[in-house]
């Protein structure tokens, strides 16, 4: 129980680090995971998205993050994503209830 706790907080404190564009790009990909790529298991879980969007936070300056290139880093996480379930990336994408085998979507 306190591991879950600890973790919530640190995912909270995380998403009130993001600055306008980063927060945004999290809410855009996440409605595009949940709306339009309907994945069939639970492996990308906004966890998943955290991990993208706080690895580009803490790597790029925020001078990179305008709101004008919103469409650019909504494009560059999706990439991210797209690689990760590509290669497989366990770490990246994992859910204890699950097995991640590779194939997420069904039309």
């Amino acid at each position: 129980m306190e591991w879950g706790i600890f973790f919530n907080t640190g995912e909270a404190e995380l998403v009130q680090n993001l600055n306008g564009t980063q927060a945004k790009v999290y809410v855009v990909l996440k409605m595009i995971i949940r709306e339009i790529l309907k994945p069939t298991k639970k492996e990308i879980t906004s966890y998943v998205l955290k991990n993208i969007i706080s690895w580009k936070a803490e790597n790029i300056p925020q001078t990179k993050f305008p709101a004008q290139s919103l469409l650019h880093w909504v494009h560059d996480g999706l990439r991210e994503l797209r690689m990760a379930i590509e290669k497989k990336t366990t770490s990246l994408l994992h859910d204890s209830r699950v097995e991640f085998n590779g194939s997420l979507w069904f039309g």
